[in-house]
């Protein structure tokens, strides 16, 4: 199964124990396969830049570069040709466009702007409790 993640399902996979962490498991352990984009590692970047998160991280025994570790380890980079223009939030389209370089069979995500659209090129858009009862 191929998935793109929306940021902030990924920063919840890293700062939460709930079930977005027990998404990123079955990424690292290979059960599933996840694709990112340049676009999205940026803007994941600039969101852990934050003075606020970067306080979360230390209290986690977190850091940035052992996040960035993982993305880089498990997640394929996808470096999408076309550009889309659909989702009501223009800064969402960089996820439909990973989505459908990496012929995804789903996004995650628990953006109402994104959901809204419950699929998008017969790629489906979820939550990601959907996904975990999907997969077991």
């Amino acid at each position: 199964m191929r998935l793109v993640l929306d940021t902030n399902t990924l920063l919840s996979a890293f700062l939460f124990s709930g079930n977005e962490a027990k998404l990123l498991e079955k990424i690292i352990c290979g059960e599933v396969h996840a694709f990112i984009s340049e676009d999205i590692l940026e803007e994941f970047d600039r969101i852990l830049d934050k003075p606020k998160l970067k306080r979360m991280l230390e209290s986690e025994s977190t850091t940035k570069s052992s996040i960035e570790s993982i993305l880089f380890l498990e997640f394929l980079l996808m470096f999408p040709k076309e550009r889309i223009s659909a989702c009501r939030d223009p800064a969402d389209d960089m996820i439909l466009e990973c989505a459908v370089e990496a012929k995804a069979d789903y996004i995650i995500s628990g953006d109402e702007d994104l959901l809204i659209l419950g699929e998008f090129r017969g790629i489906k858009i979820v939550r990601t409790k959907e996904i975990l009862d999907i997969l077991n």
